[in-house]
Formats: C-alpha cells, structure tokens, sequence
C-alpha cells in the first residue's frame, strides 16, 4: 500500500485525510438535517427530483421548484447555504459562518432611488425581490425579469415592484408593458394587476366617457393589455348602428364588480402605496414632451426662455409661443450658427490661400537673378 502513494506522502497523511473526511461529512449531515429554521415555499409534490432541494437562505428554509446549472460538488448536496448579503452559496453552515465573519456587505450593492418611511428601493438592506429592464430596448418593454422571494410573497413587494416599474416607464414617457411571453406566474401576476389598475381608474372616474387611450394615459399601461384585461372581464362589447355597415367595440363597465374591488383593497393590510414625489431617477432617455405628466402650458404652447449677457447682463423673462414660431426661431439660430460658421471657415481658408501663395513669392524672390 505504501509504495503506490506518492512521494512524500505516508500512511499516516492518509489515515489522518480519511479522519478529517468522515468528521466533514459528519458535520455537513447535522446542518442538512437542521429543523430550526422556517420552512417556506414548499414545493409541489409532483415535481422531478431538483438539483439542490432546498437553500438555507438567512433564517429561512427553502424548497426549490426547478433546478439549477450548479457545479456538480454542489448540486449533488440536499441543500445549499447562501450569504443574503452577497449572495455566495457554500457546502455547509460552517463554511458559511466563515464566509459571514468576514463579509463587509449589510445591504445589496447599488444607489439608492427610492425611499418612503421604512422601504427603500436600490439600483442594483434584506433582499425581498428585483426586477431588471434593458435600457435600451427596441419593443419598449419596462420589465426583462422579476422575482420576490418566496418568504417574502403575498406580502405586498410583488405589486410594489409591478407598480414601480410602471413608475419608471411613465418618468420616460411611454407606456410600459412587461417583455413578453409571460411565464405562468407571471401571467396570474400581471393580469391581477391590470385588473386592479383599470378597476380603481373606474372608481375614480364615475362620470364622463372613458376610451383606451386615456386609461393608457392615466395608469401609463399599454393599450394592448388594457383591451386584453377588458375582455377577460367581460367589458368589451361589440355594438352595431341600425342602417350602418360594421360593428365597433364599446367599454361596458361592471359597477358591482368595481365596488367590490374598492371595498376589497380598503380591507386589505398588505398594499403597498407608492409616492412618486419620492423617486429620484432620471432616465438615459425620455421624450421631449412627457404625456405622464401634469403641465401647466397648453397642448399647443411651449416656454422658450432666451439669456441676454451680451448687454447689460439682463435676463429676459419666461415667454409662452406656438409651436410654430418656436421652430422658425430654432431654424433661424441653427441656420444663423452654421452660416457664422460657414463664413469663419471661408475667411480662414482665403487667408491661408493668402499665406501660401504670399510665401510662394517670396521663394521664386530669392531665386530670381537681381536686376542691374
């Protein structure tokens, strides 16, 4: 047995590695076996077996539902141990509790741009859920990916995040809609929230015709979901005129339906307000003219303000003008600038033409044979 080990190696490096293999398998088994935890999210019992079964995430136990492309010295563990901090995953809760001891991080990394009484929301304290958006996405989605933990569900976070999101698409200027297919919980999330929205947009406007578009135009949603939501509620109405070819569609709005959701979130405990006076983001890119937001110029009106240094160092006051001016006022600048600019370069470029042929003189000078 000894001469097959390597060199430098003895029987008793062995017996002591074996020793030390058995006690680390010994330990991992008691933290695996640990009931003191609470366990959250069970999963379905008709499941296939997952790779890990469950994580040890802060003071929560969970079950996972799908597995994950782990390594194979991790996935084949019954459970996992993760920083909630950092989000490292570890072997055993010894490994973690080192790892804790030296972990700096008491919050996710990020900026913080959202903050009302005890909640904040960071760019990037516990971590309760996320949700990510491409910056700069060509079908306009305002949601790529969103998650709540499952300790943390049915507590209100998962429409706060919703609600958010919508937030941030109406500081852009645009209608907001989540990247599509939807997942199955996903669809359950979404179609309960545009149902709450457009419920509570007809509570608040009781009187007066209502279209699509100005619910679009008041809750920031898109047309498509709105029209979709309707008809899953059975308020879209196809209608046609005696003596007209065609039919078109109406919204018939279901009062009792509206009234028992009103009394159902005044019921509720776990809704979660959103202020947008709190926000403080700005996006890489937003419309000139934002329809989300209130303004107190006409439709067919901007403010044009111009500084006057030149003078007396006055500064002109706040005007209201057309549309139409302001664009002859800003085709004028610009076509002023580039004809300033036009006129500079020839100057420069008949001076230079000057230069060079004045020093071309002066060398055919130098040549030339003087006269007698």
């Amino acid at each position: 047995m000894s001469s097959e080990l390597p060199p430098g190696v003895t029987q008793k490096d062995v017996e002591v590695f074996k020793q030390a293999r058995e006690r680390s398998h010994q330990v991992t088994k008691k933290s695996t076996e640990s009931d003191s935890l609470v366990l959250t999210s069970p999963a379905p019992s008709n499941l296939p077996p997952r790779c890990p079964a469950a994580i040890e995430f802060g003071q929560y136990l969970i079950q996972t539902w799908y597995s994950s492309p782990f390594p194979q010295e991790y996935a084949r563990l019954g459970k996992l141990f993760l920083c909630e901090f950092c989000l490292k995953y570890t072997k055993s809760k010894v490994v973690l509790q080192r790892h804790l001891d030296k972990c700096t991080w008491r919050h996710p990394p990020g900026t913080e741009i959202y903050r009302h009484k005890d909640l904040s929301v960071f760019e990037g304290f516990h971590l309760v859920g996320y949700f990510s958006k491409e910056k700069h996405c060509q079908q306009k989605y305002n949601v790529s990916c969103i998650m709540t933990l499952p300790q943390y569900q049915r507590k209100g976070f998962g429409r706060f995040l919703i609600d958010f999101s919508y937030l941030l698409s109406k500081e852009e200027g645009l209608a907001g809609t989540p990247e599509k297919p939807l997942s199955d919980l996903g669809r359950v999330s979404y179609n309960a929230y545009w149902r709450s929205v457009i419920l509570e947009f007809f509570n608040t406007h009781r009187d007066g015709d209502i279209s699509l578009h100005q619910i679009s135009k008041e809750t920031g949603l898109h047309v498509q979901d709105i029209a979709q939501t309707l008809q899953n509620m059975n308020m879209m109405r196809t209608w046609s005129r005696e003596g007209e070819k065609g039919c078109g569609m109406a919204v018939v709005v279901d009062w009792p339906t509206v009234d028992a959701h009103v009394a159902k979130v005044a019921a509720s405990k776990n809704r979660i307000p959103i202020e947008p006076e709190c926000l403080r983001w700005t996006p890489l890119v937003s419309n000139l003219v934002n329809p989300y937001k209130p303004s107190s110029v006409s439709s067919d009106k901007i403010v044009y303000t111009f500084n006057a240094r030149r003078g007396g160092g006055k500064h002109e006051e706040l005007t209201f003008i057309p549309f139409k001016e302001m664009y002859q006022i800003i085709y004028r600048l610009i076509f002023r600038t580039m004809k300033t600019r036009m006129t500079k370069k020839t100057a420069r470029r008949k001076n230079r033409r000057r230069r060079n042929k004045a020093k071309k003189r002066k060398k055919i000078r130098r040549w030339l044979p003087r006269k007698r």
